[in-house]
């Protein structure tokens, strides 16, 4: 039996959240760090955070479906919380401590996710008949 189309994003999101989770809480390797090793270069861990929170924000929305603006801005809070509460747990395990930087990568992707789903929205709206924007 196939599976419609909300519940299979909805699995999504769940996949989404454990993936952040299952790479946010294991040790990472010294190599990814520093990006470059120049000094004041972009820790390449931070552009890791925002990608992942940017996915997990995308796969949030597409399974909440909102349309508007602030029901969009409450998936990516609930993305950087979601991202809070992964830090919180952090200095419990070994190697591992939470870090203002990356909360902060996490909601820059989370906000871009949340960004460019109001824009493809309010793009595909302004077009009928092109596409379909994102449901409420």
């Amino acid at each position: 039996m196939p599976r419609s189309a909300p519940s299979a994003a909805r699995r999504d999101a769940l996949l989404a959240a454990a993936a952040a989770a299952a790479l946010l809480l294991v040790p990472l390797p010294a190599a990814w760090r520093p990006l470059g090793g120049a000094a004041g270069a972009l820790p390449l861990e931070k552009l890791a955070h925002a990608l992942l929170f940017a996915a997990v924000a995308a796969l949030w929305l597409r399974a909440a479906r909102p349309r508007r603006p602030l029901a969009i801005a409450a998936v990516a809070v609930a993305a950087v919380a979601y991202g809070g509460l992964l830090e919180l747990a952090q200095p419990r395990l070994a190697d591992r401590q939470a870090e203002w930087g990356d909360l902060g990568a996490d909601a820059a992707g989370a906000a871009a996710a949340a960004g460019l789903w109001r824009a493809l929205g309010t793009a595909s709206a302004a077009r009928p008949g092109e596409g379909e924007p994102p449901a409420a």
